[in-house]
């Protein structure tokens, strides 16, 4: 899996909204669809860094799915999503006023976008919700200046709300311009008290094919998480849209009110909530504790919680700053020792994740963690399964370095090794391109890294005694090791770039002075507490 890296600080900032947002959903083909059903999955590396933040989802191309997003050493995924058609006969609403703003719901039903008339199967936790009766059909929906803005379908979970979002303009036809350049954050869901309580995990451009090789998005799926607050009886989806954005490069948009509310009923979703409590715990080698808290298993997905902490000998070895980016690596498999899910443990061949976000929150002044993942679909209610802890990573200080000429290194790249990582560099120039502004010196690298590499932060000193911040750009393979590729073997070189160094010096030393240190000298796994089957559910079959 190739991971791309920018050095834009905004691009950091998207971070925590779409971390592990995207699920990569595993499709087998429908057969309640009216016509034509494809599955189509992209892969996509990201273009070059624009410095747009990620947190204003606003004009964002939704059919490059992002998972996640850092800045400097960090990474970018460009992942694969799933496009389905659903063409089923409905009446559009086509009105000629310009004028005349219209919010109604429809007295008979609209068709499901996201069920149709029988039971979905690319998401066997969405298809358990149906099952379960939580799915509402809202139907609802604001006009003016010729658009349409409907909410159609709403899975009303306390795990993950989801939502079918449609634009479509007089004619009745979807409206894909302006359900690409949406800005999502005009949508809000509240609780009774009129609070903000989603958070926007996911978006979902659902497609239908057009001829051969051409689609067109026919909708918008959208993921919500309730983060701090869970819901009670009510939630409130409210729409606060007063623009449409209706050309390729967002700078043509409409003015209008597509105001609308829908109050989502979560009773029944509530009173199907299962809560386990998890007894178990293990403190590594290194001196990390792990306190498993709960299990929750809601209509439409599972919620696993934890607490990680460390002791104060372990956590001196990382700034206060950076404990944060402690990262817990495991995987989820069934009495076989077959993988059901693999979270942040990447390992040769790929792997299966079923989560689709998670939210920490840190204890202030300690090195507490409270972590909550967050999964499309986990069967411990029909099968057994075992937690495996395959080990954590977390920044740590170091002081590796090594010293070089480079005026040399065409002649012989020089070889950086320490802590199992592996570094060369192969050239350096003095130079900027235009989204990297300011003259800077660039250090062609590759390389192989035990440790997870991400987090890591490094610095260069002149003969002077001078520093420079070194950041990274590029791309690299996430595996059981990090493995930034040579240069001429196909694809575009990395750099290490010395922001602000303007001249070659006779000699530079670059120092790695954080390490993302990862340990998998762990040896624990738990099976987690099995479930009753809800009688509703025996008749879908689990994969």
């Amino acid at each position: 899996m190739s991971k791309w890296s920018f050095t834009n600080r905004d691009d950091r900032d998207a971070d925590e909204l779409m971390s592990r947002q995207m699920q990569v959903i595993p499709a087998t083909l429908p057969d309640f669809f009216t016509e034509q059903v494809m599955e189509q999955v992209r892969h996509t590396e990201m273009d070059a860094p624009t410095g747009m933040n990620l947190r204003k989802l606003s004009g964002m191309r939704r059919n490059r799915v992002i998972k996640k997003l850092q800045w400097g050493s960090a990474v970018t995924i460009g992942t694969a999503f799933m496009a389905f058609v659903l063409v089923s006969s409905y009446s559009a609403y086509v009105r000629n006023s310009l004028q005349i703003v219209q919010t109604y719901t429809y007295s008979a039903p609209l068709p499901s976008l996201m069920f149709g008339d029988n039971k979905p199967d690319f998401d066997i936790g969405l298809m358990e919700a149906q099952a379960l009766g939580v799915v509402q059909q809202a139907n609802v929906q604001a006009t003016d200046k010729g658009y349409t803005l409907m909410l159609r379908d709403v899975v009303a979970d306390p795990t993950r709300m989801v939502l079918s979002l449609q634009i479509v303009d007089e004619k009745g036809q979807p409206a894909e311009l302006a359900m690409d350049r949406f800005d999502f954050e005009q949508l809000h869901l509240k609780d009774q008290q009129g609070e903000d309580i989603g958070q926007l995990r996911g978006i979902m451009p659902m497609e239908t094919r057009i001829g051969s090789d051409h689609s067109k998005q026919k909708y918008v799926m959208l993921i919500y998480i309730f983060p701090d607050k869970q819901p009670k009886d009510k939630v409130l989806i409210q729409s606060n849209v007063n623009e449409l954005k209706t050309s390729k490069d967002g700078k043509k948009s409409l003015k209008g009110n597509w105001n609308f509310s829908y109050t989502a009923d979560m009773e029944k979703a509530n009173s199907l909530v299962v809560t386990s409590d998890l007894n178990e715990s293990y403190t590594t080698p290194e001196g990390l504790h792990v306190k498993m808290d709960q299990l929750v298993h809601t209509p439409a997905g599972v919620q696993l919680k934890f607490t990680t902490s460390l002791p104060e000998a372990a956590a001196a070895l990382t700034p206060m700053e950076l404990r944060n980016k402690l990262t817990v690596m495991f995987h989820l498999e069934d009495a076989k020792g077959q993988e059901l899910s693999r979270i942040n443990s990447s390992k040769d061949g790929g792997y299966v994740d079923r989560s689709f976000a998670y939210t920490m929150k840190e204890e202030e002044g300690t090195a507490t963690l409270h972590w909550n993942y967050y999964f499309s679909y986990l069967p411990y209610d029909s099968m057994n399964v075992r937690f495996v802890l395959d080990g954590y990573s977390i920044p740590v200080k170091s002081n590796d370095s090594i010293t070089f000429r480079p005026e040399e290194l065409k002649q012989q790249p020089v070889i950086f090794n320490k802590q199992g990582d592996h570094l060369e560099i192969h050239d350096m120039k003095i130079t900027e391109i235009k989204d990297e502004p300011g003259i800077s010196a660039w250090m062609m690298v590759s390389g192989s890294f035990a440790n997870q590499f991400k987090a890591d932060q490094w610095v260069a000193h002149d003969p002077d005694g001078k520093e420079y911040r070194v950041v990274f750009r590029g791309s690299y393979t996430d595996g059981e090791k990090a493995t930034i590729s040579k240069p001429n073997t196909g694809t575009s070189p990395s750099y290490f770039i010395a922001k602000g160094l303007t001249a070659l010096p006779k000699e530079l030393t670059l120092v790695r002075t954080i390490t993302d240190k990862r340990y998998t000298d762990v040896d624990w796994s738990f099976d987690l507490p099995k479930i009753e089957r809800n009688e509703a559910l025996k008749s879908i079959p689990i994969p």
